[in-house]
């Protein structure tokens, strides 16, 4: 059975969501730490298995839950290392960033999150509605699979008209720009600030609407372009979850 959205970003959930509903930011500003704890004098004793299924939950809900596990299980990479340690401490060594934190890299291709990621709306969800009603262009083209992955060097263009932070422009041009395209003013809507960044994966033009998809996520330096609000610690449980479980 299918989860509405309002299911989605209840209370009692709790877990952070790719929406820039206030609900959502509530979850993002107030995540308490002590409850991904493992170590600590406020630390909540939990196995293995329940560290790394709480971890598997978090990460999913974050990285789109509308997928299936046998899905999740396609895309996940095999091979990722997890050193730099497999629980959540504050006295991790961070000189080394986890590579589990990679295990969602494939879904950043899918074109409904490269609509959400370009700002051009302001919900996994209203992404994917945008895209099946035909509002979308791969290449030129009209798209209406959400969850096409698309190539390096693809480009992906939104119809202005349908963009949730651009005011239409005037009903009446001004004769000067009559023969030229319509420019549409820029809202900024509520509680979108703290997602209003472009990960180094993405070229996002905001004259045309449109977004090149450079490459996959990586790590670079020390750190990862991959938008994630946990750390990497806890995509190593996840990843551990997945790969001893595979589709369970």
């Amino acid at each position: 059975m299918t989860v509405s959205r309002l299911d989605r970003l209840k209370l009692t959930r709790g877990l952070i969501r790719l929406s820039w509903n206030r609900k959502n930011l509530y979850f993002l500003a107030n995540k308490r730490k002590n409850d991904l704890a493992t170590t600590g004098p406020k630390a909540i004793r939990r196995s293995v298995f329940q560290q790394q299924w709480i971890a598997k939950r978090e990460t999913r809900a974050y990285h789109d839950a509308d997928i299936t596990e046998k899905q999740i299980n396609k895309i996940i990479p095999k091979d990722l290392p997890t050193s730099g340690g497999l629980s959540i401490s504050k006295n991790s060594d961070s000189s080394k960033i986890n590579g589990a934190i990679l295990m969602y890299a494939q879904l950043e291709s899918r074109i409904d999150f490269i609509v959400f990621r370009s700002h051009f709306a302001s919900s996994i969800w209203s992404a994917r509605s945008l895209i099946l009603d035909g509002h979308v262009m791969l290449n030129g083209k009209k798209f209406k699979y959400p969850s096409h992955r698309v190539k390096e060097g693809d480009v992906i263009t939104v119809n202005p008209k349908v963009i949730c932070t651009l005011q239409p422009p005037a009903s009446k041009p001004e004769p000067s720009t009559s023969k030229s395209a319509p420019l549409y003013n820029f809202v900024p809507l509520p509680y979108q600030q703290p997602f209003m960044f472009i990960p180094d994966y993405l070229e996002v033009n905001y004259n045309t609407c449109s977004t090149v998809f450079l490459r996959y996520p990586t790590i670079n330096n020390n750190t990862c372009d991959l938008p994630s609000p946990f750390p990497p610690e806890l995509h190593a449980l996840a990843f551990l979850h997945y790969s001893k479980r595979g589709t369970d």
